[in-house]
Formats: C-alpha cells, sequence, structure tokens
C-alpha cells in the first residue's frame, strides 16, 4: 500500500462495530403468532355493573360483574387493579375483555376472563373505546 493510500485508510470511518451499531430489534423479542392464534382470543367490550373488594386476596383486587352483552351475559371476573381506581370508577366503565380464557379460582372466587389493561413504570390504565356510547356491550374487537 501506498503512503498515501495508508493516510486516506486511516481517515476512513471505522466500520461500526458491535458496541457502535445502531441497536436494533432484538431477536428474542416477543413471539410471533399466526392470525389463526389471534383470532382464537375471543376481545369484546364489556361493561361494568358492579364492583366488590376481593377480601379474601393477598393482593389488592377488585370482584368485577362484567355484562358482556346477550350472547354471553354477565361474567365474573377478578381484576388486580385495585390500586390504580376507586369502584365509582369503574362502575358502568365500557372495558375490553378476554372471555375465552380458562377459568381460573383466585383466592376463592372464579374468574371468567380478564379485564385488559397496560401499565408503564407503576402506572396501569385499563383498555377502553374511545367511542364508547357508540358500541355495545359484547362488540368483537377485530
Amino acid at each position: 500500500m501506498l503512503q498515501d493510500e495508508k493516510a486516506v485508510a486511516q481517515e476512513a470511518p471505522a466500520q461500526p462495530t458491535r458496541a457502535t451499531a445502531p441497536k436494533e430489534a432484538k431477536a428474542e423479542g416477543p413471539r410471533t403468532i399466526t392470525m389463526d392464534e389471534f383470532r382464537s382470543a375471543d376481545i369484546r367490550i364489556g361493561r361494568v355493573v358492579d364492583v366488590k373488594v376481593h377480601e379474601a386476596a393477598r393482593k389488592p383486587m377488585y370482584v368485577l360483574s362484567v355484562d358482556l352483552g346477550k350472547e354471553i351475559g354477565i361474567r365474573t371476573i377478578v381484576a388486580g387493579i385495585r390500586d390504580f381506581y376507586a369502584p365509582e370508577e369503574l362502575l358502568n366503565k365500557k372495558v375490553v375483555c378476554l372471555v375465552n380464557l380458562e377459568p381460573k379460582p383466585i383466592a376463592g372466587v372464579v374468574s371468567c376472563g380478564m379485564v385488559l389493561a397496560t401499565e408503564s413504570g407503576e402506572k396501569v390504565s385499563l383498555l377502553v373505546p374511545d367511542r364508547s356510547t357508540e358500541i355495545e356491550e359484547g362488540g368483537r374487537i377485530r
């Protein structure tokens, strides 16, 4: 290599290394699912019609009665949201629910679904329809 070529090579930016390369999406991220797997989740709009403190639970939970429309009716759902919502905030609120989840006893109460929520740090927010007055109980998420 000639002297001038060495100088140019020294001035050229270094190839990105693992430490300096832009971050890419992690290969170990969430497992992908097929559309058929997604369709197997029965997600619907429900309206909370009753809220009770779950006294027997070790964690702060409510026992919710959720109206999921004529086809499904009212379901009991245990939700760990007591630290984030007062009962009066939940009563008559329309929420997004997973309704074909296998029933599970939680501190003596069988929960027949799940109210969906998201968290950010120490904050929790229920998923709710943005046009709740236009969407009836039992409306499917698609």
